[in-house]
């Protein structure tokens, strides 16, 4: 993995961005390591909390390692953080560099600071469906228009009807959540 990321660096890839999901008792060890190779390599290493999208059904709150408890340990352990200017807002992470301005860190808060308000995301699964939202439960199946003849605006019209179904939040921190039944590695992302 590290060549890769050196490759894609040296061939003009910016910003090389590194995905890590935190897991209370199982990555906490990992965090200081991590922003050290976000240092290292010059890339945005991206914590994400540990979200209710795995296979086996096991998620538990308790066991999401907080966005804030990584800050503070990276900015502990290593130095401090400083937010990037021009965050915008529709993007799910929230961006640091450390104070010396080497290595980048994002944040993805989705389960203690939801961002569903501002969220202007939607998915294309590989087999064809669209979801409004990583949580979502239906799924509108783009690949059976397509193979059924239909038109690019019967596509659009799809996509468009999909998109103001979308949820106001994904309710995670509510006793009304509902897991959705297809795991993360079958919707992409």
């Amino acid at each position: 993995m590290l060549e890769s990321i050196r490759v894609a660096k040296r061939v003009g890839f910016d910003p090389v961005k590194v995905n890590a999901v935190a897991m209370r008792g199982f990555t906490e060890a990992d965090i200081v390591p991590l922003g050290r190779l976000a240092r290292e390599l010059d890339v945005e290493v991206r914590f994400i909390e540990f979200m209710p999208l795995d296979a086996e059904n096991r998620w538990e709150r308790e066991r999401v390692l907080f966005a804030q408890e990584i800050y503070d340990r990276l900015t502990r352990e290593i130095m401090p953080l400083v937010p990037l200017d021009g965050h915008d807002p529709k993007t799910p992470a929230q961006e640091f560099q450390f104070q010396d301005g080497r290595g980048r860190i994002g944040l993805i808060a989705s389960v203690s600071q939801p961002f569903c308000e501002s969220c202007n995301r939607f998915r294309l699964t590989a087999d064809g469906k669209l979801r409004n939202c990583l949580f979502a439960h239906d799924e509108t199946d783009i690949k059976a228009i397509l193979r059924g003849g239909g038109t690019d605006e019967d596509v659009a019209d799809a996509v468009r009807k999909t998109i103001a179904a979308k949820w106001e939040g994904h309710q995670i921190n509510t006793a009304r959540f509902i897991q959705p039944e297809r795991p993360m590695y079958l919707i992409g992302g």
